[in-house]
């Protein structure tokens, strides 16, 4: 009769363990994003966004020229080393001289909103002549 309740017992605290390894593992596998959204590659009409989280199974890109963020990218996705992956995505079709908002968005988690505005078109800009002199 000892030995069956020591093994029930027993039983109990392997249980009681496996359930606290269950929720720890649960809890160190949560999805974040390790480095925000920066930018890449500035044009007038394009640009680059990228950011890194780790766990993440999916992330989109949202943005527009209003706070709304109207539209969505989903970006090439590269893993740099374990589970951390890189995430790149392209947005074209810009007009020169506009302020444009974006975020990124996990599956739990979403960044705050940030801001960037084009630079103007090249062509329409006028020459400039500079004269260089010494004595």
């Amino acid at each position: 009769m000892r030995k069956i309740k020591y093994l029930y017992e027993n039983k109990k605290m392997d249980k009681l363990f496996l359930t606290v390894i269950l929720i720890s593992f649960k809890v160190s596998v949560a999805q974040n994003i390790t480095i925000h959204p920066y930018l890449q590659n500035a044009t007038y009409n394009s640009i680059t966004v990228m950011w890194e989280c780790e766990n993440c199974n999916s992330s989109i890109l949202e943005w527009s020229n209003t706070p709304s963020l109207e539209n969505i990218v989903y970006p090439s996705t590269q893993t740099t080393y374990s589970s951390v992956s890189l995430h790149k995505a392209e947005i074209n079709q810009l007009s020169p001289k506009t302020k444009y908002y974006y975020r990124v968005k996990t599956e739990s988690e979403t960044s705050s909103i940030y801001t960037f505005i084009t630079e103007s078109n090249p062509n329409d800009e006028d020459a400039i002549n500079i004269i260089a002199m010494s004595d």
